[in-house]
């Protein structure tokens, strides 16, 4: 919750570093890869270090609000400029 809260907060700022094409191209992709390895790293450690997997299930979640936090903002400022 923390992470889309941040990005939504911060979206204006990461369009002026990078265009919104490359956005919305690159941010759902990092978060995507980093939530679906953590969950399955997480998972096979489950077993024998469940403290290092609930950490490790943490990040995937971090990964997961980082990339999808900032495409209701993006998407909203794309239909006000048509």
């Amino acid at each position: 919750m923390t992470t889309m809260g941040t990005m939504r907060l911060s979206s204006n700022r990461l369009n002026k570093i990078f265009t919104q094409e490359s956005l919305i191209k690159w941010i759902p992709r990092v978060g995507g890869i980093g939530f679906g390895s953590l969950i399955i790293s997480s998972s096979l450690l489950a077993k024998h270090h469940q403290g290092l997997a609930f950490t490790l299930a943490l990040f995937a979640y971090f990964f997961a609000g980082f990339g999808t936090s900032f495409m209701m903002p993006m998407l909203f400022s794309l239909a006000a400029k048509q």
